[in-house]
């Protein structure tokens, strides 16, 4: 039995060209390589697990802030519309304001112009007290029949 296993061992190494000699070397590369990256594969679990919890944790504050600005924009557009309500209340107060200040200046002027006739009156009735129209005869019975009337 030795005999055939060494006839077989120096036919077969005999047998074997440079062509199976680079396809047992590919072989072996491959299982090298092959079990390198099983290896390799344990370290980058713990990485993809830690990438994995970050990406949750980073979903998670996404999820928040995105709850966070919806609720912003709700509010924004509940200012906006509140600012268009305000803008037209106080367009109104204006317009009011406006019409007040001219209502005012016209009775300014009103006043001035009574002031005016009332110092023009007040100054006549110091003349009379002062100069009495001096009446006799015949202006004085007209004037006395015009005031018993």
């Amino acid at each position: 039995m030795k005999e055939n296993l060494k006839e077989f061992g120096t036919t077969f190494v005999a047998k074997i060209d440079l062509k199976s000699i680079i396809i047992i070397i590919l072989f072996i590369v491959c299982g090298v390589f092959y079990t390198k990256a099983m290896l390799e594969g344990n370290e980058h679990k713990e990485q993809r697990k830690e990438l994995e919890k970050e990406n949750r944790s980073i979903e998670k504050e996404k999820k928040k802030i995105r709850k966070e600005y919806e609720t912003l924009l709700m509010k924004f557009e509940k200012d906006s519309i509140k600012l268009v309500k305000l803008e037209s209340e106080y367009e109104d107060l204006n317009f009011k304001l406006i019409q007040v200040d001219k209502s005012l200046k016209q009775k300014n002027k009103e006043l001035k112009e009574a002031l005016i006739q009332n110092q023009k009156l007040n100054k006549d009735i110091e003349e009379f007290k002062k100069n009495p129209p001096n009446r006799t005869g015949e202006n004085l019975l007209n004037s006395v029949k015009e005031k018993t009337k």
